[in-house]
């Protein structure tokens, strides 16, 4: 054989196509698998070729050379995932009906024991016929009564095996067919006979209620069949549960409901379970005030002592209502924060949901109408000793609790009063402004006494300083707006004393017999003979005096601008 010159990648693709070929004549299974991805690279036909030997493969499993670890419906399906992997790029999709065949196939391995061989040929014949949607002169596949039978006697002996084979059969109907399902129908009537068995305590069978369990979830509740034959359904099943030492418990029952093709189902179980046991839920009598409905529903759910009962019912109204349990809570503290009714917003935040309290306080602060009533909110809701809240979130709310400590100071410390839009301006600007901001717009801040203000600014907010907190040294920040503030503060009284200084040095020049006077009576105090000369830098005593010295100046006569600056 010829060197194939300038056409060796084609020959190579032979060759290996070749190779793929001998590999499933032999049954050398991983060998051929192994060449498939470098064939789907291939030029030409090869890619076509081999595409057509995979669904070939996959078609007629028992054409296939089979070894005894491996048999020919095992052999299929591993072609099948095989195929799907190489139809994947081009987004071409697999026939349903090929994998559906597969899959019963493969389930009818496990079952060849408890189904006779009858049943599982008309099973398969079913199967093989389709969705009665599909194609408008076809008849609705139906099931023989023993065939429906030995499939709900095969629920109580091998649940799951027979949930997967009731599954397949009903696959197609769910998603394509709009009348009627017999297999459906048939299903439920066994499902109503069998919970009038488990409500009896005289006759309780074995296996009954995982019959009942597998067969709902296979159910799919559609508009297919009459709203009331559900709801029927959803009665029996509550009265079930609800009776006396019954096999059939209810959270076992809500976890077969709880999946896509059941999701309708539980909802309608939701609306039963309102209606039956809580008609109308109880009005919450925390505060005495009257709630909007959902806000009443959600803190009587919360309010009783029973938090399992409270969880189920919260559950239930929040699926029936289309809306996430979290939103109600958050929209249920919100309302009670804008009403001021604290002690209800504290009971509804105290157990499971304390998390979300850091959250909420962030959420509602700009609702407080009052310092009083921002203060009762972080009382309610800031907790140092939490675990578990975020890091930023705890700041947050430790910078908005200095800042209100700043307002409260500032109401003490003005002469005037405050007008209250101006107040709750500042209140609800807590987290975008420093507390120096509220200190210059609602005080004077350069006559302000610089102890007092610093320490305000290193005040700890009021609140349970235990554990972490009680070795802390107060002198010290300990968050970095504290920092800022003292930083940003300190500069303010740097500047305002080098403004001062500049006045009094440009003042000594101005020829002010006060100012001779004072001088005069500084130098007096310097003992005879004693070399020493007074601190440069001034104490707060002198500070004081200096004020003191330049208002009485600036009342006077003086020209010069300096003695017009206001400290």
């Amino acid at each position: 054989m010829s060197y194939p010159f300038g056409k060796e990648e084609t020959a190579t693709e032979e060759e290996l196509f070749e190779f793929f070929c001998e590999c499933l004549r032999r049954g050398d299974w991983e060998l051929a698998q192994a060449c498939v991805p470098q064939l789907h690279r291939g030029q030409g036909e090869i890619p076509q070729k081999v595409e057509d030997i995979l669904q070939a493969l996959v078609q007629c499993p028992i054409l296939l050379r089979c070894g005894p670890d491996i048999n020919p419906q095992r052999l299929a399906w591993l072609w099948l995932l095989v195929l799907e992997k190489w139809l994947a790029p081009e987004k071409k999709l697999l026939s349903t009906a090929i994998r559906r065949k597969l899959e019963f196939l493969f389930l009818s391995e496990d079952l060849q024991g408890d189904i006779p061989e009858t049943i599982l040929k008309e099973l398969f014949e079913t199967l093989a016929q389709g969705p009665a949607g599909s194609i408008p002169d076809r008849r609705t596949p139906q099931l023989s009564p023993e065939a429906v039978s030995v499939l709900w006697n095969l629920l109580k002996q091998a649940p799951r095996p027979a949930q997967a084979l009731l599954e397949l059969l009903l696959e197609d109907h769910h998603s394509a067919s709009l009348c009627p399902s017999p297999l459906q129908k048939s299903l439920l009537d066994l499902i109503r006979e069998a919970l009038q068995t488990l409500r009896d305590p005289a006759s309780q069978p074995p296996g009954v209620a995982d019959a009942v369990c597998g067969a709902l979830q296979a159910l799919c509740c559609k508009a297919e069949l009459p709203e009331s034959e559900w709801r029927v359904l959803c009665e029996e099943l509550l009265e079930t549960c609800r009776t006396e030492d019954s096999p059939l418990q209810e959270e076992r029952l809500l976890g077969c409901l709880l999946h896509k093709a059941g999701r309708n189902l539980l909802s309608l179980y939701g609306h039963t379970y309102a209606e039956k046991v809580a008609e109308r839920p109880p009005k919450a009598t925390l505060s005495g005030k009257d709630h909007p409905d959902p806000e009443r529903a959600m803190l009587a759910l919360f309010s009783t002592p029973d938090p399992a009962h409270a969880w189920k019912m919260a559950f239930f109204y929040c699926l029936s209502n289309n809306k996430h349990f979290l939103e109600q809570i958050l929209v249920t503290a919100l309302t009670l924060l804008k009403e001021e009714d604290f002690p209800s917003l504290g009971y509804l935040l105290d157990r499971e949901f304390r998390p979300l309290s850091h959250l909420l306080v962030l959420l509602g602060w700009t609702h407080c109408q009052s310092l009083e009533s921002a203060k009762r909110l972080l009382q309610t809701l800031y907790r140092t000793q939490d675990q578990g809240h975020d890091e930023l979130l705890r700041d947050a709310c430790e910078g908005l609790w200095a800042h209100l400590e700043v307002l409260e100071w500032c109401v003490q410390q003005s002469s005037n009063l405050i007008p209250k839009r101006e107040l709750l301006c500042h209140l609800h600007g807590g987290d975008s402004h420093s507390v120096l901001y509220s200190l210059h717009h609602l005080t004077n801040l350069p006559a302000l006494n610089e102890e007092e203000v610093l320490k305000l600014l290193q005040k700890e907010p009021t609140k349970d300083l235990q554990g972490e907190h009680e070795t802390h040294d107060a002198s010290v920040p300990e968050h970095l707006s504290q920092c800022q503030s003292l930083t940003l503060y300190q500069g303010f009284c740097a500047m305002k004393y080098a403004v001062y200084a500049l006045c009094v040095n440009s003042h000594q020049h101005s020829q002010c017999q006060d100012c001779r006077d004072s001088a005069s009576e500084d130098l007096a105090l310097v003992e005879p003979g004693s070399d020493s000369l007074p601190s440069p830098a001034p104490s707060h005593s002198f500070r004081r005096k200096e004020k003191a010295d330049l208002s009485e100046h600036k009342a006077g006569s003086c020209q010069y601008p300096c003695c017009r600056i206001d400290v």
